[in-house]
Order: C-alpha cells, then sequence, then structure tokens
C-alpha cells in the first residue's frame, strides 16, 4: 500500500507531449490487441511516480492539439526541419488522455497554441492566486524551451536521458545548462537560435558570442542599443551581423516567447489532487496488461472534509 505523506504545497506541471515522446522512444515495445502500448505504460510511470514522490497538492497536464500554431503563422519554417514520429506514438495519445482523465488530473490544451504556452499560462495564473502560503511550481518536461519560466518559484524537471531520474533546473542550474539565467533565454535563442524548432536567428551569432553580448549588455534591446550607439565592446563584424539581421533577431524572439495569457479555462480549485476513481485505474491497467503498475496506484477511500486527500 502507497505511504501516505502530507501534500506539500506544490503545483506539478506534466508537459504531455514532452513525456509520450520520451516514452515512446524509451520504453521497450509493449502491445495490447495488436497496438503499441509503450508509450502509454511510460506515461503512466511518470505520471504516478511523480505524483506519489512529490506529493504536490495541485497538478495538470498540459498537451498540444493536431494543426498549426500562431508561431506557424508568423514563420511557415518553424519546426519545418523535424522528422515526424511514427504514427504508432499519436495512436496512444487518445489512450494516454483517457488514463490521465481516468487518474483524476485535469487536461488542459489549446487550440493554435503549444502545450509551452498552456504550461506558461498556468505558471503565471499560480502567481498570481492570492494563496495563503508560497507555493512552488515544477515542470515535468523534456523540452528545455520552459526555461524561461524558471525563478526562485518555478523549477523545471527533465530527464538527461529518455525517461531517467530527472534533473531538477533551478536558476542556478539553467544558468549552468545554458551559460545565461532564466529571464535571458528568450534572448540568448533570439540571437543564437534553435535548431530543434528551426528557428534560424542571427546567422553568424553562436552560442558562446550570444552569452558573451547578454553578458555584457543582458537584453536583447540593451544589445541593439549598444550597436546603435556603436559600443567598442562589439566587434565591427559582430555589429554588422547583428544590424543585417534585426528583423530575423526579433522574429526569432516572438518564436521563442511562451504566451502566457491564454485562455485555456484553467481554474486553480480543479487542479486539486482529490480521490480517484481506483476501480476504473484499476481495470484500465489490467486490461492493457500494466499489472507492474498496480502498485502504484494509492488507495482510494472516503474522505471526511477535514482528512488529508489522497493521490
Amino acid at each position: 500500500m502507497l505511504r501516505v505523506m502530507e501534500k506539500q504545497d506544490i503545483f506539478l506541471i506534466f508537459d504531455g507531449n514532452a513525456i509520450i515522446h520520451r516514452a515512446f522512444y524509451a520504453v521497450p515495445l509493449l502491445t495490447h490487441n495488436g497496438q503499441l502500448v509503450n508509450a502509454v505504460y511510460g506515461f503512466a510511470n511518470v505520471l504516478l511516480s511523480n505524483l506519489q514522490q512529490i506529493q504536490p497538492r495541485w497538478a495538470a497536464t498540459a498537451f498540444d492539439l493536431p494543426g498549426k500554431t500562431f508561431r506557424h503563422h508568423e514563420f511557415k519554417e518553424y519546426k519545418a526541419k523535424r522528422v515526424k514520429a511514427p504514427q504508432a506514438m499519436y495512436d496512444q495519445i487518445p489512450i494516454i488522455k483517457n488514463m490521465v482523465r481516468i487518474l483524476g488530473v485535469p487536461i488542459l490544451e489549446k487550440e493554435g497554441y503549444e502545450a509551452d504556452d498552456v504550461i506558461a499560462t498556468i505558471v503565471a495564473k499560480v502567481k498570481s492566486q492570492k494563496l495563503k502560503v508560497k507555493s512552488k511550481v515544477i515542470i515535468f518536461t523534456g523540452d528545455k524551451d520552459t526555461f524561461q519560466l524558471v525563478d526562485d518559484g518555478v523549477s523545471v524537471m527533465t530527464p538527461s536521458k529518455g525517461l531517467s531520474r530527472p534533473i531538477e533546473y533551478t536558476p542556478d542550474k539553467v544558468v549552468e545548462k545554458m551559460g545565461v539565467r532564466p529571464g535571458q533565454v528568450v534572448d540568448f535563442k533570439a540571437l543564437a537560435g534553435d535548431g530543434s524548432d528551426n528557428i534560424p536567428g542571427v546567422p553568424g551569432i553562436g552560442d558562446k558570442t550570444a552569452q558573451d553580448l547578454l553578458k555584457k549588455f543582458n537584453t536583447l534591446k540593451g544589445i541593439y542599443e549598444a550597436v546603435k550607439g556603436g559600443n567598442p565592446q562589439i566587434p565591427a563584424a559582430v555589429a554588422e551581423k547583428l544590424r543585417e539581421n534585426k528583423g530575423a533577431a526579433e522574429m526569432a524572439r516572438r518564436l521563442v516567447e511562451l504566451r502566457a495569457d491564454i485562455d485555456c479555462h484553467f481554474q486553480l480549485s480543479d487542479c486539486l489532487v482529490d480521490d480517484y476513481n481506483q476501480p476504473a485505474a484499476e481495470k484500465f491497467f489490467r486490461e492493457l496488461g500494466f499489472k507492474s503498475l498496480l502498485n502504484k496506484l494509492p488507495r482510494a477511500r472516503i474522505l471526511s472534509n477535514n482528512q488529508e486527500k489522497l493521490f
């Protein structure tokens, strides 16, 4: 039986699509009635393990929706070089969403936006809540775009490889990994680009140059003010590249920056980690042959108003 721990004042957000992608390639092939369910198994393991270990008071899962986003409309080559995953991965998404609902974790998504934008919106709304206690947000993802959200109250947990034990990125850890502060990540990618999303940035400006410029001038705006003023700390060749590609840098910044103001029907009260339909969850796992996960399911029980609620 799961050991019951006291809930922490933590909001745990799962990046659904990032976890699915990791699980599909990390978990050995499993089938049910001829259909692959390895991503379902990996997702379930991540969800249950982190809910058990972290004991958050609130939780939600953000998903991408099919179709183009506002980023594709601004830059038609956005993510154009990504190799599409096998259809067998996408076929597991409806099963995973059904499982998440059975386990009582809300799903949040918004047409025209990415899961990262939903996550950024949740973070902003949690920060705006007048809570009696200081809360913390943990984002579980394989996507480093969310590093821009990290601060003293927000951290990102990402597996170093596959679904291995995740690393928690605090502000200091982001600096160690990226060479810039979390608040500079957007400007860093605006300069150096982001190959994984096919965002070019400023041609000829690599990671090291971008880091050096931000160390000296703090922001993209500060860098361009220095270029305009002929600051001698910027080499002539670098200044020329920046002048010639200012529009590209500004567009890249718009693409990289996460939107934190979208309407995704978020309500903090809906995300309380509460009791759930244990029989339905057990039936779901047994039908898929996930017997090894049954012992990770917490025991449901009838609760009085003053009892600690389980997950």
